[in-house]
């Protein structure tokens, strides 16, 4: 096996890594975000409970709780390992695309070697 074949089967060994990394991270991430209307809704209607009347109040309680600003960390986590899962792959495929045109380059180059030494 020579070094561009060893390059591309590890590059697509890594692909699939990214891939399954792109997938769990970006599952991950809208679980959170799907979950924080709710969220904010069960704390609301726990601010409700605790005598806070007025719509505003309820929702100005329920953004300013521990819960609901630990769901904003986990939440920003999420999405920082989904963009950075993304920006992997699409490394990984720039670099792939690179290394094809340098070895397309030196493929040109030796039939033009070989045809002008015949």
């Amino acid at each position: 096996m020579n070094n561009s074949e060893e390059f591309y089967e590890k590059s697509f060994a890594d692909l699939r890594q990214l891939l399954l990394q792109r997938v769990k991270s970006s599952g991950r991430y809208l679980y959170l975000e799907e979950n924080k209307k709710s969220l904010l809704a069960n704390l609301q209607k726990k601010a409700e409970q605790n005598g806070y009347g007025s719509v505003a109040s309820q929702e100005r309680e329920a953004r300013n709780s521990e819960i609901f600003r630990e769901h904003l960390l986990k939440l920003s986590i999420a999405l920082e390992e989904k963009l950075k899962a993304q920006l992997e792959y699409e490394l990984l495929i720039f670099e792939i695309e690179c290394r094809r045109t340098i070895d397309a380059n030196k493929r040109k180059e030796m039939e033009s070697t070989a045809s002008n030494t015949l």
